[in-house]
C-alpha cells in the first residue's frame, strides 16, 4: 500500500474550495479529493465500523478509506465564528453553518474522536494509521490561554496530550469523577490509550481558518 498522505490531499482540496458551507460540504468535499488522489481506493461517509472485538454495531466514522487491504479512518470537525453583525458568507459563499457555540462540547467531541480512532485501531487488524481534523476560525481553539473553562482537560491548543483519563471540572473548579451532566450535555471522562500530537496548521487558501491534523497511529 502506498503512504496515505493526508497534508497533500488537503492541499490540493484547498485549491478549489476557500471555504466550506457546512460540515457535511467539508466531508463530501474531502471524500472527493481523497478519491481524486487514490482512484483505486473505496472512500465510504458514515461507515458503522466495530471498535471493540465484541463490539456487533460500532460507532459511525466520518470517513472510512479503504485502499487495498488497509482501512483508514477519519473524523472531522468544522466550526464558523462569524464576525459581529456580519452576513453569514465568506469568499462569495453562503454560509448556513450556526455561529460557532458549544465550545466545551466541541472540544469534547474532538477528544473522543480520537479516542474512538484508538480504539478501532487496537482492535482492528487491518488498521494502522487514522486522522482527527478540526478546521474553523475560531482562535479560541488554537488560542484558549485566557479561558478558563470547565473542558480545561480537553482543550485543542498546541502540545502533546498524554495517554490517560481526561475529565471535565465543575463550576466550583472540583474534577468531577464520572459524568458530569448538565441542562443539554453529557460529558463523560475519555481515556487516551497512548499519547497524541496536536499542531495548528494554516489551512492554505485561506489565512482567517486554521487545521488541526491529529494524526492517530499506535507507537
Amino acid at each position: 500500500m502506498s503512504e496515505f498522505k493526508i497534508r497533500e490531499v488537503i492541499g490540493k482540496l484547498a485549491k478549489s474550495r476557500h471555504i466550506f458551507v457546512s460540515e457535511g460540504d467539508f466531508q463530501f468535499e474531502l471524500m472527493k479529493a481523497i478519491s481524486s488522489e487514490y482512484p483505486d481506493a473505496i472512500v465510504t461517509a458514515e461507515y458503522c465500523y466495530p471498535y471493540e472485538r465484541d463490539d456487533k454495531v460500532g460507532n459511525h466514522t466520518d470517513i472510512i478509506v479503504q485502499i487495498a487491504d488497509k482501512v483508514i479512518p477519519i473524523e472531522l470537525k468544522y466550526k464558523v465564528k462569524f464576525p459581529k453583525n456580519s452576513e453569514r458568507v465568506f469568499d462569495n459563499r453562503k454560509v448556513y453553518l450556526p455561529d460557532s457555540k458549544g465550545y466545551n462540547s466541541n472540544c469534547h467531541a474532538f477528544f473522543l474522536d480520537i479516542s474512538k480512532t484508538q480504539r478501532m485501531i487496537a482492535c482492528c487488524g487491518k488498521c494502522e494509521e487514522g486522522y482527527c481534523l478540526f478546521l474553523t476560525n475560531e482562535s479560541s481553539y488554537w488560542n484558549p490561554a485566557k479561558l478558563a473553562r470547565q473542558c480545561r482537560e480537553f482543550l485543542l491548543c498546541e502540545g502533546i496530550r498524554i495517554a490517560t483519563e481526561y475529565a471535565y471540572h465543575d463550576k466550583n473548579n472540583r474534577r468531577v469523577v464520572g459524568d458530569l451532566v448538565t441542562s443539554k450535555t453529557r460529558y463523560k471522562p475519555i481515556t487516551l490509550l497512548y499519547p497524541c500530537s496536536f499542531h495548528w496548521e494554516k489551512y492554505p487558501s485561506n489565512d482567517t481558518f486554521r487545521l488541526l491534523i491529529c494524526e492517530v497511529r499506535q507507537p
